[in-house]
């Protein structure tokens, strides 16, 4: 008699569990999920706070304290990308390279700024005949985008917006 009410009770629940399913299936784009994921995620698994570094970053950063000038390198202050062009600039003896990764010059937004200048700005700037130091890499772009759509008037009255110290 308890066999009879123990495989009843599995079955009702196999039933239910897979009408279940069936029900999620057909309500949404998704199959369905009977059973959950065993893995519950930790919010200790997320992102690393910025100030924190991983062994690797810290590997990187131990391995630049060889090269003559770099043995204060700050792990927390670089990605692990820029530590490591940093450090194959330092192998290369490649001290451009070296330094616009330890000024940080590829974080800033939209390139070097008013004053400051770069290769790929000062082509633009080239082009156009324009200083590259009078302007930000985001207002040269956008003179180029107005020339090359004949809009004369915005390429103009960006042009206009040209830092005054910079100009001469």
């Amino acid at each position: 008699m308890t066999r009879k009410i123990f495989v009843s009770a599995l079955s009702v629940l196999a039933l239910s569990v897979g009408t279940a399913g069936v029900a999620a299936a057909s309500n949404s784009d998704s199959y369905g999920v009977i059973i959950p994921p065993m893995s519950v995620s930790s919010p200790a698994s997320g992102p690393q706070a910025p100030s924190a570094t991983t062994p690797g970053e810290t590997q990187i950063a131990k391995q630049l304290q060889t090269f003559p000038g770099l043995n204060n390198v700050d792990p927390t202050r670089y990605t692990a990308t820029e530590l490591q062009n940093i450090l194959e600039a330092a192998r290369k003896g490649d001290t451009t390279t070296l330094n616009f990764y330890l000024r940080r010059e590829n974080a800033q937004p939209g390139g070097p700024g008013v004053g400051a200048t770069n290769p790929g700005k000062s082509q633009i700037a080239a082009q156009l005949g324009l200083n590259p130091k009078a302007y930000t890499s985001a207002q040269l772009q956008r003179i180029a985008y107005a020339v090359e759509n004949g809009n004369l008037d915005e390429a103009a009255f960006v042009a206009s917006q040209a830092a005054p110290s910079a100009v001469n």
